[in-house]
């Protein structure tokens, strides 16, 4: 359904990621306050017996660190997408409601944005230096240090973290590229929704991994 791709869609399917989207956002914010709570009982934790947390907490708080990084190019790249899209500023697309979106059932601006621009190899769409490959590159970065700090304390076999970018993909059969999957021939609603899913996905890592750390501390008393 976020992968809809095709030519004419109706107003209904269109109205429709709006709605979604909001869900989606909600989602996002329960997670941040789930997240938190973790962190703030790391806090009290490391206040306790900072020599036993210390370790954790150093750990917890550098996948803060990478899960607010991805986010906030998520949303930079989403803004700045929904930008050129209803020709406003950026700081104005950070405070549009997706039902105001201008082109929503338009795919070539957001396909342009995402795959060829910037690119270095014209010759092949979604390739390095594309902001659909870097975003590609940031997720695997993300789940990669993540699972090596689960896997210090041998804790990688207890969570999925999701966010898969490596398929293998396929559309009509053909297999295809995550970048392509995504981005390619995508109407620009189902893009900014998508993104938001991703958003989702991100905050779900963390608050899992964040968690088994917190639960780890007194694992061996």
């Amino acid at each position: 359904f976020l992968a809809l791709m095709a030519l004419n869609v109706s107003v209904d399917v269109l109205d429709s990621f709006p709605l979604i989207n909001k869900g989606l956002e909600q989602t996002n914010r329960n997670f941040e306050t789930k997240v938190n709570m973790v962190y703030a009982d790391f806090d009290m934790q490391k206040a306790l017996s900072a020599d036993k947390v210390q370790p954790y907490y150093d750990q917890a708080q550098y996948i803060r660190q990478l899960a607010d990084n991805i986010s906030a190019y998520i949303m930079d790249q989403r803004n700045q997408m929904i930008a050129l899209l209803n020709d406003i500023s950026v700081e104005e697309a950070a405070l549009l409601p997706l039902e105001d979106l201008k082109a929503k059932d338009n795919y070539s601006i957001s396909s342009r944005f995402w795959l060829r621009e910037n690119t270095q190899d014209p010759t092949r769409e979604g390739g390095r230096g594309t902001r659909a490959y870097e975003l590609r590159e940031k997720i695997l970065y993300f789940k990669h240090n993540i699972d090596s700090i689960l896997g210090i304390h041998k804790l990688s076999d207890f969570v999925q973290l999701g966010l898969d970018v490596e398929g293998p993909f396929f559309r009509q059969d053909m297999e295809v590229s995550w970048q392509m999957l995504m981005f390619d021939r995508v109407i620009s609603v189902a893009v900014a929704t998508n993104l938001s899913r991703l958003l989702t996905e991100v905050r779900n890592a963390e608050f899992d991994a964040v968690n088994l750390l917190y639960g780890a501390i007194t694992a061996d008393d």
